[in-house]
C-alpha cells in the first residue's frame, strides 16, 4: 500500500493541497494510505464548483453536433465523420478494442464501421438521454444511450443499444468532438429488448 509520502514523490504537484501537507511533514498525512487520502478528496466535504450557467441555445448546439455526427455516418464517408473530431481527439469505439487517438486512426475505424451502414438514434431509456452538461462555457459533455441499426454480413439488419459519452469543445464557433466513448450495454450485451 502506498503512503502519501511515496505518492507525493511520484506525482509532486498533482494534488496541491495534499502535497502541501506532505511537504510540511504532517505525520498523519505523510503515512496515511493513498486510497484514504484520495477518497477524502472526493467526499462531500470537498469544495463544490457550480456548473457554469449556459444559455439553452448553447445546449442545442451540442445536440446539433451529435446530429451532425449521425448525419455524417449516413454519408458512408470516413473522412467526413473524422472531420468532426478535433485533431487531438480520443475515440474509444463500440466495435473495436483499440484506442483511436489520431485523425488517421479515427478515420481508419470509421472506414470499417461505416460498412455496417449504421443508423443511430438517441434512446430514451428512463427518459434520461441525452444528458448535456457544461464544464466551461466552451466545453460540454453529452452522455446517454443510443440504438444503432447495423447491417449484418448476410445483409439483414440488427439493432444494438450502447451507452455513449462525448466531450465537445467549441473551436472557431463550432463544437468539435474531443473525446468519444461508446460501449454496448453490459446487462443486455447490446441487444435491444
Amino acid at each position: 500500500m502506498q503512503t502519501a509520502q511515496q505518492f507525493t514523490r511520484m506525482f509532486g504537484r498533482a494534488l496541491p493541497s495534499l502535497c502541501r501537507e506532505c511537504r510540511k511533514g504532517v505525520p498523519s498525512v505523510m503515512n496515511a494510505p493513498v486510497q484514504s487520502l484520495v477518497a477524502g478528496l472526493h467526499s462531500s466535504a470537498a469544495p463544490h464548483f457550480p456548473t457554469p450557467a449556459v444559455p439553452e441555445a448553447e445546449a442545442k448546439q451540442v445536440l446539433e453536433a451529435f446530429n451532425a455526427w449521425n448525419d455524417a455516418l449516413a454519408t458512408k464517408d470516413p473522412a467526413k465523420v473524422a472531420s468532426l473530431y478535433s485533431p487531438d481527439a480520443v475515440l474509444l469505439p463500440t466495435v473495436s478494442d483499440r484506442v483511436r487517438n489520431t485523425p488517421e486512426k479515427i478515420r481508419d475505424y470509421f472506414s470499417a464501421f461505416l460498412k455496417k451502414e449504421p443508423q443511430g438514434a438517441i434512446d430514451q431509456i428512463d427518459g434520461v438521454s441525452p444528458n448535456i452538461r457544461f464544464l466551461a462555457p466552451d466545453v460540454a459533455i453529452n452522455s446517454g444511450t443510443y440504438v444503432f441499426a447495423l447491417k449484418n454480413d448476410d445483409g439483414s439488419r440488427s439493432k444494438v443499444r450502447a451507452r455513449y459519452s462525448y466531450v465537445y469543445r467549441k473551436r472557431d464557433g463550432k463544437y468539435m468532438i474531443e473525446e468519444h466513448h461508446s460501449s454496448v450495454l453490459p446487462e443486455t450485451g447490446g441487444r435491444v429488448v
